[in-house]
């Protein structure tokens, strides 16, 4: 499995729109997505304009598909909400333990 993870800072008063763009924008375009598997948002309590997106795939290959494919799109919705470029990076999960969440 591998982990694309994202880092935004939104602007100020932005923080609650980036989340729900990722929510009713984002999300249901990469649920299309072969090799898609999940994704989490994450806001820092101490500092709520520091976003944190967490992204789950089956392989590198699907990561790397979305990124050429949708991933400027995706900048493009974001760009009027967020302060700089988003920081991303794509991770091989090694472990971990299922979750009910949310």
């Amino acid at each position: 499995m591998t982990a694309r993870i994202v880092e935004v800072i939104a602007k100020r008063g932005r923080s609650q729109e980036v989340c729900r763009l990722a929510e009713q924008k984002v999300l249901p375009l990469v649920r299309r997505l072969d090799g898609f598997l999940g994704k989490w948002t994450l806001v820092a309590q101490d500092e709520p304009r520091r976003i944190v997106f967490f992204s789950f795939w089956t392989t590198p290959a699907a990561v790397a598909k979305y990124q050429r494919s949708l991933y400027p799109k995706v900048l493009d919705l974001l760009a009027p909400l967020i302060e700089t470029a988003p920081l991303a990076r794509v991770f091989e999960v090694r472990n971990g333990t299922p979750l009910n969440c949310v």
